[in-house]
């Protein structure tokens, strides 16, 4: 498969883990639930729920930087 992509955004996805570590993927909230946002390529993934968008991306990107910096979180911990 190598460096081929479905489409662009696929190719944007890539982009920014390859260039940043992880990506931000954002689910706006519609009449079936709240909106939602989650890491691909952080370890663990992260997921944030029902907040504005721009606070969700800012978080995952925030905790992101925190764990690149060497601050672990495991599964279902509370960060400040």
């Amino acid at each position: 498969m190598g460096d081929q992509f479905v489409d662009e955004m696929e190719a944007h996805v890539h982009r920014n883990i390859r260039e940043h570590g992880w990506h931000v993927m954002i689910i706006p909230g519609d009449d079936e639930g709240p909106g939602f946002a989650y890491s691909i390529g952080l370890d663990p993934e992260l997921i944030v729920f029902g907040l504005k968008t721009e606070v969700m991306h800012w978080m995952i990107n925030e905790l992101g930087a925190r764990m690149r910096g060497g601050e672990r979180c495991a599964p279902g911990d509370r960060v400040a």
